[in-house]
Order: structure tokens, then sequence, then C-alpha cells
């Protein structure tokens, strides 16, 4: 249907252009205007919703280790962004507190530039339909009207912080109306984070049944060269980075970040 619309828009215009015509939706064919019908909500009002609620989202999302020290790990960033080019669904994995919230956050953050990008927290995909979760976030559409606002856009992203905590949940359609909405739509793509144990488990109860093409980056420990760069940001850190055995526990950023709070 779109690539006949096209088509027919092509030859419209076409024959408009070399007569200087302004085109309204009445003057277009019958046959196209009987192919398509109009979305009654404001699309505008929809899209600032949503990007409202994206900004709640992502402020809850912590990725400074002290004050206001923010660890570039642009390698893992890329890799997250590589993978997203060919698979629709890329799983942010590691250990609690190894920071794959803030490579989640990094790499969503450096798509939003360029496509529409919402996020989301795992707990609001414990409904029964995704109608209810855009209702709870207060954005005036169901889920068939959000569907054909996003359908113009090529590329459109999707962050769903600790998806692992939906496995505790008894209703979680919500979620499942989701990856068969990207199972219909090659142009979405979603960022899950998730705990490095629940990989498998995930895997099997929400990205198998919807047959979508997935990736899963590993968050390793902090190495040497960015405890390095934290002991430059922070010097009150090098005495406890000096013993091998604490040096062991700070290479998880979340113990790095508790560590500043110790005087």
């Amino acid at each position: 249907g779109a690539r006949a619309s096209w088509n027919e828009l092509v030859a419209v215009a076409s024959v408009a252009m070399a007569e200087a015509r302004t085109l309204r939706h009445g003057d277009l064919p019958a046959t196209l205007r009987a192919r398509h019908t109009s979305i009654s909500i404001n699309e505008q009002r929809v899209l600032r919703a949503l990007k409202d609620h994206t900004a709640i989202t992502l402020r809850g999302i912590r990725s400074t280790i002290g004050p206001d020290l923010h660890l570039q790990r642009a390698a893992l960033v890329q890799k997250v962004l590589t993978h997203l080019e060919t698979a629709q669904v890329v799983l942010v994995a590691g250990p609690a507190g190894s920071g794959k919230s803030a490579i989640g956050k990094d790499a969503f953050s450096e798509l939003s530039q360029d496509h529409f990008a919402f996020a989301f927290r795992v707990e609001e995909f414990a409904e029964a339909h995704l109608d209810r979760v855009l209702a709870a976030s207060n954005v005036p559409a169901n889920a068939a009207t959000f569907r054909a606002i996003l359908a113009a856009q090529d590329r459109k992203v999707f962050l769903v912080e600790s998806v692992e905590r939906l496995l505790e949940k008894s209703t979680r359609d919500a979620f499942s109306d989701l990856m068969a909405q990207a199972a219909d739509d090659s142009g979405l793509r979603i960022l899950l984070t998730c705990r490095d144990y629940s990989v498998e488990q995930v895997r099997a109860s929400f990205l198998q049944p919807a047959h979508i093409s997935h990736a899963v980056v590993r968050v390793p420990p902090l190495d040497d060269a960015e405890l390095a760069q934290v002991e430059a940001a922070i010097p009150a850190l090098a005495v406890p980075l000096k013993s091998r055995a604490l040096r062991h526990m700070l290479c998880n950023p979340f113990f790095l970040d508790k560590a500043c709070e110790i005087t």
C-alpha cells in the first residue's frame, strides 16, 4: 500500500510541478485518498508527551561516579550502536552495578539526536495491553494511533531499563505487544538492559516467541585504563585503588561510586 501511494504521489507531483500547482488533499486521486485514513489525535501532542515521559525516565538512570564524573566507555557504546544496525533488539547485559544502564543511556542519547527515541521503565509494561501503558504515561493515543504516527519514520528507538524485573510479574502482555510491533516494523529498534544471569530467560520469554533478531553486548568490569581515569578525576580513591583486594572490588562502577562517599 505504501509503495502504491508513493508511486501515485510521484505521478501527481510530476504533472503539478510543470503547472506550478498547489495540491490539497481533495486534489489527490480518489483511489489514493481511499487507501488511507486520517489520524484524529494531534501528533505533536503525542510526541511531546512521549518526550516528557522519556526525560523523566532518563533522569532516573544514574550514569556518574561520585558527584559528576561521567566515565566515557566509548568502545562499548559503539559496539551497541553497531549491533543495532543489524539486530532489532540489543541486550546490554552485565552483573549488578556493572554500568550497563549508563552504557544503554549513552547509546540511546547518541541515537536520539537523529531518530525518534523513547524511554520507559520496565515496570510500566506489567499491563494487559500496550494501550494501558500509553494511558498511564499520559500519552493521548492508543497503540494503533501510536503505530501510525511512527510508521513514517525510517528508524525509531525504545530504551527499556532492567527488563529482567518483568519476569517477576504475572501480567506482561503489554511488553509482548511491543515485541509484536517490532516484528511488524523493521525500522523499530529496542535497547534493553538486563542482569547477565537473566539473559537466556529474557530471550526465551520475549524475543524468541516474537522471532526478533537480537544481539547481546556484555559489559565487563572497569579495566586499568578506566580506573586510571577515575583516579585522576577523584584523587581520594588513589589509596584504596592501590590495594589489590579493594581494586578488584572497585572494578564495579556501583562500588566505586559508593567508595566516593567514604571520607
